[in-house]
């Protein structure tokens, strides 16, 4: 509070946030690419693999930065800086993607649909989020979809009965004690 005192240092902040995610989405790509599906996907490795090194945990990381570049796109004053942010978008997308978590892919949907609903240039974000559709369309091996597709098989799969069963101890912890929580 007493450093970030105003809008520009605060954009500052987030520039410096932003670059600081474009190392991990490229480190991330790395990672997470795979030509063929899950099956050889490789991991992160290094300083990154201790807390991100889940693929799901990376997804989240991604669409949580993923509308920063794109909210401060719109008040850019510059064309290049502009493309730069879209720029980050279309990386932190991709890197979720590659990622293989059905939780990213959707979140990607609804970051989307969110920017369609909320941008006042809505042809242009609507054009440019078909532009993204179609370049995962066409980067993304077919095991992406086949994982992507499983999200409606979601009663056979072990992964998503874990977290139903997480949710509902959950639910029943927070009912519990509802004022105090659990505790650590």
């Amino acid at each position: 509070v007493n450093v970030v005192d105003s809008l520009r240092k605060f954009r500052g902040v987030l520039y410096a946030l932003l670059l600081v995610n474009v190392i991990v989405a490229v480190e991330g790509l790395f990672g997470f690419y795979t030509t063929s599906g899950r099956d050889d996907q490789r991991t992160l490795e290094g300083l990154l693999s201790s807390f991100l090194g889940d693929a799901n945990d990376f997804a989240l990381a991604m669409a949580v930065i993923l509308p920063y570049p794109h909210f401060l796109s719109l008040t850019a004053r510059h064309a290049l800086l502009r493309l730069c942010l879209m720029a980050c978008v279309a990386l932190f997308g991709l890197a979720n993607a590659f990622t293989f978590s059905r939780g990213g892919f959707l979140s990607l949907v609804v970051l989307f649909a969110y920017f369609a609903m909320k941008n006042p240039k809505k042809l242009q974000t609507a054009a440019a989020g078909g532009v993204f559709a179609i370049a995962i369309l066409l980067v993304m091996p077919s095991g992406y979809w086949e994982r992507i597709q499983s999200v409606s098989n979601y009663a056979e799969d072990e992964n998503a009965e874990g977290r139903f069963w997480a949710w509902r101890a959950g639910m029943q912890m927070a009912l519990g004690n509802p004022i105090l929580g659990m505790g650590p």
